[in-house]
């Protein structure tokens, strides 16, 4: 590079502080464009196998209540296809606290899910992100009842430092937009 060239370079790594891959677009204008992570997972093996594609672990809990879900799930993420498999691997810890309906309306807190997500990408050493959220959802499952939840990023390092938003986009019907019959699916938007 030119002394211009890395002088224009030191500048923008300055400001934006997101590494060569941007630099083109910095130069055609993007003054500090977005960085962006795109995620995808299934919830089960494949459109035709629905056993679950993770190892799992339930937590035991006081009172037991078996068809509440409170456990922790690791499994791989896939492709934009929802098939194919890559080895970026997605844990989720979920606790879901049911609504005390004994009590009296005015002070019954409602049904809340409070999930920790982290993803790791290889090197897994280098690339991690951590999102908390804690919100109403009337299920009692594994799967989110909603149709997206933001998180709150807690920690993101190597291609996910600087990120902040963390979306997970639930489509329980198995019909994300392009797509049918895929089973439950999600997708992750990360900026």
């Amino acid at each position: 590079m030119s002394n211009q060239a890395n002088r224009v370079y030191s500048y923008y790594n300055a400001k934006c502080g997101l590494g060569p891959q941007y630099f083109i677009d910095y130069l055609q204008g993007n003054v500090c464009p977005q960085k962006e992570f795109i995620g995808y997972y299934r919830l089960s093996i494949s459109p035709t196998d629905s056993t679950d594609n993770d190892s799992q672990v339930n937590f035991v809990t006081d009172p037991s209540d078996p068809g509440t879900y409170r456990g922790i799930s690791n499994r791989y993420m896939t492709e934009s296809d929802y098939q194919t498999y890559n080895k970026n691997i997605l844990t989720i810890v979920g606790y879901r606290t049911p609504s005390n309906t004994s009590l009296p309306e005015s002070i019954r807190v409602p049904s809340l899910y409070n999930e920790t997500v982290s993803i790791n990408v290889e090197p897994y050493g280098v690339n991690f992100i951590q999102a908390t959220a804690n919100y109403i959802d009337p299920g009692s499952g594994f799967e989110t009842t909603l149709p997206f939840v933001d998180y709150k990023v807690s920690i993101a390092t190597g291609i996910f430092a600087n990120l902040t938003n963390f979306r997970i986009i639930f489509y329980n019907d198995g019909n994300p937009p392009g797509y049918s019959g895929l089973g439950q699916v999600r997708k992750i938007v990360i900026t």
